[in-house]
């Protein structure tokens, strides 16, 4: 299944003379790794390098914590002025 293939990162870099030899042609590369993923990517992604869990219960756990932090920081906020 072709879409559920992990997708390949982009990886960007900026090309930097190398000024430990003497040649003016030889350039170092300093990588800049930009990676886009999605929680459904990360869950199989985890899923096919552990082994312990599939991508479906990774998801509803990942869910489940957003559901419970949002909870607790609308508690935050909401205040009683009496």
């Amino acid at each position: 299944m072709a879409s559920e293939e992990l997708k390949m990162c982009n990886i960007t870099g900026k090309l930097i003379p190398n000024k430990l030899i003497e040649r003016e042609d030889d350039f170092t590369l300093n990588v800049i790794y930009l990676a886009n993923r999605k929680v459904k990517c990360l869950c199989m992604f985890f899923a096919k390098s552990n082994g312990q869990f599939i991508p479906s219960e990774l998801g509803s756990a990942y869910k489940g914590i957003e559901t419970q932090a949002l909870t607790e920081l609308y508690s935050l906020f909401c205040l009683e002025i009496e």
